[in-house]
């Protein structure tokens, strides 16, 4: 059922707005989703954190194993506490992968760390989705992707500066003995002295893991202040606390009729899809005006042509790649091509999408399934590339 569209004082109806005025005329509801996508950026810099810190050596000398072997709640008790909630779990791991000095501890904090974060991916769409008017939905959704993608980029860079603190050596005066002649690799069994690394220290890999926690306790602290979604309550038979929460969100008084006729329509939305179990697809910059379908086709040919390109050059030159540039430059430039097309594509439709065509009553359920999904592909993907890489090479 779409959205009960809102009505001026006379009876008629709006006109049409665009998304970009409406973004204007309401800064709280832009403000909420931004902020609300903290959560994706706490995701996105814990997801990018531990690939640079893997390749500092003082974090491979405390953990050499590593180095070589290489929504329910959401409906229960409501969008808002499950986002505290995922705040909290994600703290305590950052807590913990912070101050780990053994491998079982480090394992079990990016364990508590990544269920926190994976239900922030989850709860943080469906929340500004739930806050947002349908004309603009899309677009505030996709900020989720935009914070994820800003939190690998922060971490990438703060890494980059931290694994210079001491310099990039664990013992400088300890010569490399793994790898080989030609391009000697660290080995933490056997090129750290008995004192430990005297080059680079731990801080310059406790650093990236600690300071996540600042941003967490933004969001915590932030969300106390936030109101609850206005279908949350509803959907609890609270409607005085719908009609106020969706007063606060919209920044008006509760008598005014454009309010309520929002706030009917909303309602009667709600009772229909309990009573009839029936999808709603609300009204669908960018992704409001093109469409859904047509910039997954187009993301879908741009990553496709960009993946035959890199790894046909990975495939045909081989080892000699290191000494072409030209070729390298070439496969860098397509690497760029494939993150653009999957930017505007999949990455933040696969969000928007399924905060969008799953009714109330099963909105915060299908979420949590799409969202596992997403990231135990994830998972399987890291966890068995690296032997690929190994055993098949370029083939894979």
């Amino acid at each position: 059922m779409s959205e009960l569209q809102v009505s001026n004082s006379e009876g008629g109806s709006s006109p049409k707005r665009s998304p970009w005025s409406l973004l204007r005329e309401n800064p709280f509801i832009v403000g909420l989703s931004a902020f609300a996508s903290l959560g994706g950026f706490l995701f996105g810099y814990d997801q990018g954190v531990v690939p640079g810190v893997l390749t500092m050596k003082s974090f491979a000398a405390t953990f050499p194993r590593i180095n070589i072997d290489s929504g329910f709640k959401a409906d229960w008790i409501g969008r808002k506490v499950s986002m505290l909630l995922a705040v909290g779990i994600f703290t305590v791991g950052s807590v913990f992968q912070t101050a780990a000095n053994d491998v079982p501890l480090l394992f079990a904090a990016r364990a508590i760390a990544g269920f926190g974060g994976g239900m922030l991916t989850m709860i943080v769409p469906m929340y500004i989705s739930e806050l947002s008017m349908p004309e603009i939905r899309g677009t505030l959704v996709v900020m989720q992707q935009l914070s994820i993608t800003l939190g690998i980029l922060v971490s990438y860079w703060l890494e980059y500066g931290t694994q210079y603190i001491g310099g990039t050596r664990c013992a400088p005066d300890i010569p490399y003995s793994g790898g080989t002649t030609n391009l000697p690799k660290f080995d933490p069994r056997y090129d750290v002295g008995p004192g430990g690394c005297t080059g680079q220290p731990d801080i310059s890999w406790r650093i990236p893991f600690g300071l996540q926690i600042l941003p967490a306790l933004v969001l915590g602290i932030g969300m106390l202040f936030f109101p609850e979604s206005p279908r949350f309550y509803l959907l609890r038979r609270k409607e005085d606390e719908a009609l106020a929460a969706l007063a606060k969100i919209r920044r008006v008084h509760l008598d005014t009729t454009s309010l309520r006729n929002e706030y009917l329509g909303i309602k009667a939305e709600v009772l229909f899809e309990e009573a009839l179990n029936r999808e709603g697809y609300p009204a669908l910059f960018l992704i409001e005006r093109v469409g859904r379908r047509p910039l997954l086709l187009c993301g879908a040919a741009g990553t496709f042509i960009s993946l035959i390109v890199v790894g046909g050059i990975i495939g045909g030159f081989g080892e000699s790649l290191r000494t072409n540039k030209s070729a390298g430059w070439a496969g860098i430039a397509f690497i760029y091509i494939y993150d653009i097309n999957f930017s505007y594509s999949f990455a933040p439709i696969g969000w928007v999408l399924p905060s969008e065509i799953f009714n109330l009553g099963n909105r915060s359920k299908a979420m949590a399934i799409t969202t596992s999904a997403t990231w135990m592909s994830i998972f399987v993907i890291g966890l068995v590339t690296p032997d690929m890489l190994e055993t098949i090479g370029y083939g894979t």
